[in-house]
């Protein structure tokens, strides 16, 4: 008895000894596949302003004055106006 109890003990620790090793490595490789591009990517923050009826947008499509707005209009549709 004491035999099959230390032979579950051990194949036990084994498999939670297993599954720690896994996810200790699924971690890393999913930080370095997911969420290690951040120290690539160099943020824009210098937004050229558009202005249009009072009201300023950034020129989040880097178009220089030639982008469009799109605005959720009462019915719930889309209108779609372009800033020259």
């Amino acid at each position: 008895m004491k035999k099959i109890l230390k032979i579950a003990l051990i194949s036990v620790g084994v498999i939670v000894l297993l599954l720690v090793a896994a996810g200790f490595f699924g971690k890393r490789f999913f930080d370095s596949t997911f969420l290690d591009f951040e120290s690539e990517y160099v943020e824009k923050t210098d937004f050229q302003k558009l202005m249009k009826d009072g009201y300023t947008f950034l020129d989040l499509e880097m178009v220089r004055g030639e982008g469009f707005i799109v605005e959720n209009t009462v019915d719930g549709g889309n209108e779609v106006v372009f800033i020259k």
